[in-house]
C-alpha cells in the first residue's frame, strides 16, 4: 500500500510572511540606527558651530577694544580651528565666516556628510543626508535683565551755589549723573576696566556722613531720583512678573537681543528675589553680558522716568556682579542697599557709538 504525503501550501505561505516580516524588523532597525546617528550628529555639528562662533566673537570683542581695526582672517582663522578641533572639515567647502553688523557681529554656517550605516549599505552608498547648523549675532544670547545707562553715576555732594541770605555754599546730596556723548565713546571715555557701576538703582540712602563733594561746575549734573520710582535698572525679557526676571537672572535669556531692539522695563522692586538673583551671580563671579540702553522718545534717565517704558538697545557690555558684602559703602558709589545691584565692568561686547546713541 503506497503512503501519499500532503504538501501543506499554508506553511509555504507562512514562511513567505515571516521573510518578508523580517525583512521590515531589520529595514526598521536600519532606519532608527541612521537617524539616530543623524541626530547625533546634528547635536555635534550644533556645538561644534555655536563653540566656533564664540571664539570668533571673542575674538572680535579683543580687537576692537585693543584699538584694532576688525578684520576677518585672522577671525576664520580661529573659527576654523575650533570647529576642526570639535573633529569636522573646516575647509572653505564646509565651513562659511562672515562678519557683520559693521564688523560687531559674526555669522558661521558649518555642514557636514556623516556616512550612514544600514542605508548606506541597502542603497550601495547611493543614499546620504546634510547635518548642518548656522550661528549669527552679536553675542545677545543669555543676557540678564538688567542694563546699564550710557553714563556715570556718582554719589556725592553736589554744590549747588551760594545762599544769598547765608553766604554760604549749599549742597543736595544724592545720585548724580554725567552722561557719556558718542563722540566720548568713541575717544575712548566710556566705561572703566574693573571699575564698579550701578545696575539697578533701588532706593538711596542720602544719610551717609562722608559724602564726598561734587564741585558746582562738574559734569555730573543730572540728579539722580531713587526710591519710590518704578524704574531701576530692571528688564522684562521674554515675559513679565518677579518670577521671570528671577529665572532671566540665574540663567540668561533664552533669546537673543540686537543693537536697535527695543525691551521694556521690568517695574518694582522685589527685594527677596534680587538679592537671591544678585548674590547667585556675584557667587559664581562668571562674566555676564547686559544691554546699554537709552529711553526712547525721552531726553532723561532712566530712573528719572515713571510707569513702564520702552528702552532701546544701543551697545553691550560684559560685567562681573557684585555681591553686596563686597563693598558696603563706596566713595563713589554710596550706600549699598538691599535692592541695589552694582557690576564691575570687563569689556564692551558691542561699543556703543555716535550712530547707535541717536537710536530712538
Amino acid at each position: 500500500m503506497r503512503t501519499t504525503r500532503r504538501t501543506n501550501s499554508r506553511l509555504g505561505s507562512i514562511l513567505i510572511g515571516t521573510a518578508f516580516g523580517m525583512l521590515f524588523l531589520v529595514g526598521l532597525l536600519a532606519l532608527v540606527i541612521d537617524v539616530s546617528w543623524l541626530y547625533y550628529q546634528k547635536t555635534r555639528i550644533d556645538s561644534a558651530v555655536s563653540a566656533a562662533w564664540r571664539a570668533g566673537m571673542d575674538e572680535i570683542i579683543m580687537t576692537a577694544n585693543s584699538g584694532k581695526a576688525v578684520s576677518i582672517d585672522p577671525i576664520a582663522r580661529r573659527v576654523r580651528n575650533v570647529f576642526a578641533e570639535n573633529g569636522f572639515d573646516s575647509s572653505p567647502a564646509n565651513l562659511i565666516v562672515q562678519l557683520k553688523y559693521n564688523n560687531r557681529g559674526l555669522l558661521v554656517y558649518g555642514k557636514s556628510l556623516p556616512p550612514l550605516f544600514f542605508a548606506n549599505f541597502a542603497t550601495k552608498g547611493r543614499m546620504a543626508h546634510t547635518v548642518d547648523a548656522l550661528r549669527d549675532g552679536t553675542g545677545g544670547e543669555g543676557m540678564i535683565p538688567l542694563c546699564l545707562v550710557p553714563g556715570d553715576i556718582k554719589f556725592g555732594a553736589k554744590e549747588m551755589g551760594i545762599d544769598p541770605k547765608t553766604g554760604k555754599m549749599t549742597y543736595k546730596t544724592g545720585y548724580w549723573y554725567d552722561d557719556f556723548s558718542g563722540e566720548d565713546f568713541d575717544a575712548d571715555r566710556g566705561y572703566v576696566a574693573s571699575d564698579e557701576y550701578i545696575l539697578k538703582l533701588g532706593p538711596q540712602k542720602t544719610n551717609v556722613a562722608t559724602a564726598p563733594v561734587i564741585p558746582y561746575n562738574s559734569t555730573y549734573s543730572e540728579y539722580v531720583t531713587g526710591g519710590g520710582n518704578s524704574n531701576e535698572g530692571s528688564l522684562d525679557l521674554g515675559g513679565q512678573g518677579a518670577q521671570n526676571w528671577l529665572e532671566n537672572m540665574l540663567y540668561g535669556y533664552a533669546g537673543s537681543l540686537d543693537v536697535g531692539d527695543y525691551v521694556n522695563t521690568a517695574q518694582g522692586e522685589v527685594t527677596s528675589k534680587t538679592i537671591e538673583g544678585r548674590e547667585y551671580r556675584a557667587s559664581l563671579g562668571d562674566i555676564v553680558t547686559v544691554p546699554i540702553i537709552k529711553v526712547v522718545g525721552e531726553e532723561t534717565l532712566l530712573y528719572n522716568t515713571g510707569g513702564s517704558k520702552t528702552l532701546v538697545i544701543v551697545g553691550f557690555a560684559r560685567v562681573v556682579i557684585s555681591s553686596i558684602e563686597e563693598a558696603d559703602y563706596d566713595t563713589d558709589l554710596g550706600q549699598y542697599t538691599n535692592t541695589q545691584i552694582r557690576g564691575r565692568f570687563v569689556d564692551y561686547l558691542v561699543r556703543p557709538t555716535t550712530d547707535t546713541l541717536k537710536l530712538n
